[in-house]
């Protein structure tokens, strides 16, 4: 599994004729340099790393509720959740409260939690994976 800065969901096939797939068309084989690089913040180009790092998954497990949820995060780190993904391609930002749909045709991964300072909704914060 790849660490979360070395792999960007880019959501582009070799098929895709969608937003910027084809701009990205060559960079769809799997290799380090494609999918592992190194950005610069003040406007330098992107530099490809040598060395692809990993990690491995010692153990695995299911957790249900929130507060076993939380734990798990904190011992372990991200965890996979399965969701209703059809809401979400409408979704621009910030806290998402569309949908209490249960029916699951997407994995995610939830790397924590907060608190809207604002509203006090609480919210997961999850990645595409």
């Amino acid at each position: 599994m790849p660490y979360d800065t070395c792999s960007p969901y880019l959501a582009c096939s070799a098929e895709s004729d969608e937003g910027f797939c084809p701009n990205v068309r060559s960079n769809t084989e799997c290799t380090a340099a494609n999918t592992c690089s190194t950005c610069s913040t003040f406007g330098e180009g992107c530099t490809h790393i040598d060395l692809f790092p990993n990690a491995s998954i010692a153990e695995y497990g299911s957790v249900k509720g929130e507060e076993n949820m939380m734990a798990e995060i904190y011992a372990r780190g991200p965890i996979a959740c399965g969701v209703d993904a059809t809401p979400l391609h409408e979704y621009t930002g910030g806290v998402f409260t569309g949908s209490d749909d249960t029916d699951v045709n997407h994995i995610i991964s939830i790397v924590g939690w907060g608190v809207d300072g604002t509203t006090g909704l609480k919210y997961w914060h999850m990645r595409n994976r």
